[in-house]
């Protein structure tokens, strides 16, 4: 039996096309200054994109220095709310 015969598409569920690719950030600490408390900054440098073995494919503008990846779905701007600092959050509470 030949391999493609073995590989069954993967059933697509409800909003799974909005939830294909997921945003890449890396987390950037400034250190604190004139008595602020450091702060972190949520930089995005590029997309990840699952496949059907639920694998990923990720594709980066940029390299972080600090070698740490977070990797969240996409999440569009109409559903964040700005809360302090000019942060953007998204409903669970997560940048």
């Amino acid at each position: 039996m030949n391999e493609a015969a073995l590989i069954r598409p993967v059933p697509a569920e409800t909003g799974a096309a909005e939830k294909k690719w997921k945003v890449v950030y890396t987390i950037v600490e400034r250190p604190e200054r004139a008595g602020e408390p450091p702060r972190k900054f949520w930089v995005r440098i590029g997309s990840a994109f699952i496949n059907r073995d639920q694998s990923m494919n990720v594709r980066l503008d940029a390299l972080p220095t600090n070698s740490m990846l977070h990797i969240r779905d996409y999440e569009p701007p109409e559903n964040r709310r700005r809360e302090d600092h000019g942060n953007y959050r998204n409903a669970e509470g997560g940048y």
